[in-house]
């Protein structure tokens, strides 16, 4: 992991890394211990470190029960972040073109409070009282 106050390189950019990085924050945002975490998904805590830590890629069922344990979506484990295809990206004049890579759409911050888990709209407040039987 990044030290902090140092910016990740793009070449540190893997999904196991931006899965580590989600897992902490969504981790932190929860007050959920390693253990619990690892209990809750049924994974040994030890691979939950492991993946903690960016050094393992996590299968799609894993994803699943890592986000169940922390009341989530599997997608917010992979929020903020896109594939770019070999060739595509700006231009490299004279050299060959841009191999694929993994391309952040905002930055990673560990302990950022974020929409994550809890996926809430903001409305109007005329709209977010009704149904609620409060007079508009």
């Amino acid at each position: 992991m990044a030290e902090p106050g140092r910016e990740r390189r793009a070449a540190d950019l893997t999904p196991a890394v931006i899965v580590a990085e989600n897992l902490r924050r969504l981790k932190e945002e929860r007050g959920l211990s390693l253990s619990e975490i690892a209990r809750r998904a049924e994974i040994h805590r030890t691979h939950v470190s492991l993946i903690l830590r960016g050094r393992r890629m996590v299968q799609i069922d894993t994803v699943v029960k890592l986000a169940g344990a922390l009341d989530a979506e599997p997608a917010d484990l992979l929020a903020r972040t896109a594939w770019v295809p070999a060739g595509e990206g700006p231009p490299r004049p004279g050299r060959a073109p841009a191999p694929g890579r993994y391309q952040l759409t905002s930055p990673l911050r560990s302990g950022c409070q974020e929409e994550s888990g809890a996926r809430q709209t903001q409305q109007p407040e005329s709209q977010s009282q009704q149904g609620r039987g409060q007079p508009q």
